[in-house]
């Protein structure tokens, strides 16, 4: 894999269990309503190049799958929001999929990590809103970027604007060919 720089100054907040996912390549999207403090009280795509923030808020074992349910323990003692922001992961939108049924969010399932249950929870909530699912290419960090808390990046709302842009050095996580697959297979999967 080639190493590449990159700026930026935008970060989209996600679960911890859920960045690491995106960060092994054992899943390249995500999902997503809104926040109760996004501007509008529903999730709009309004970057398509973002750092991956981790957070803690929320996650718990039962909403994922049991073979991710372990990785959950190595955050227990990661719960206080005001630590240091630690970065190991950028992303770019590939593309975004909207969704409003339910059949065809089930027959994802093999491509994330939550329950169906949990998933088909985010579906249902704000039902007059589709499901927006973000199919992203991930990098890591070849060394990861830590920065203070604000008080600015608390709150549930997905976007954060960082006070710099980041020098970013990154490889990708998955090949072109195997980051192409995964979306056919998606794609293919809700034609």
């Amino acid at each position: 894999m080639v190493t590449t720089h990159t700026k930026c100054q935008i970060a989209f907040k996600e679960w911890a269990v859920a960045v690491d996912a995106l960060t092994n390549g054992n899943q390249i999207m995500l999902v997503r309503k809104g926040g109760i403090s996004e501007d509008s009280k529903h999730f709009t795509v309004i970057h398509d190049k973002f750092l991956l923030y981790p957070t803690y808020e929320h996650q718990a074992k039962e909403l994922v799958k049991p073979n991710y349910q372990n990785q959950l323990e190595k955050y227990q003692n990661s719960t206080t929001i005001q630590d240091p922001v630690i970065f190991n992961a950028w992303a770019e939108v590939v593309e975004v999929i909207e969704l409003t049924d339910k059949n065809k969010l089930d027959s994802l399932s093999q491509f994330h990590i939550w329950t169906n249950d949990y998933a088909e929870s985010r579906l249902r909530w704000k039902p007059s809103f589709p499901l927006s699912i973000m199919l992203l290419k991930v990098h890591s960090l070849t060394t990861p970027v830590t920065i203070p808390y604000q008080d600015a990046f608390g709150g549930c709302k997905s976007w954060v604007d960082l006070d710099n842009s980041l020098d970013l050095e990154q490889n990708p996580v998955l090949s072109p060919s195997e980051l192409t697959s995964i979306i056919d297979s998606i794609k293919t999967i809700l034609k």
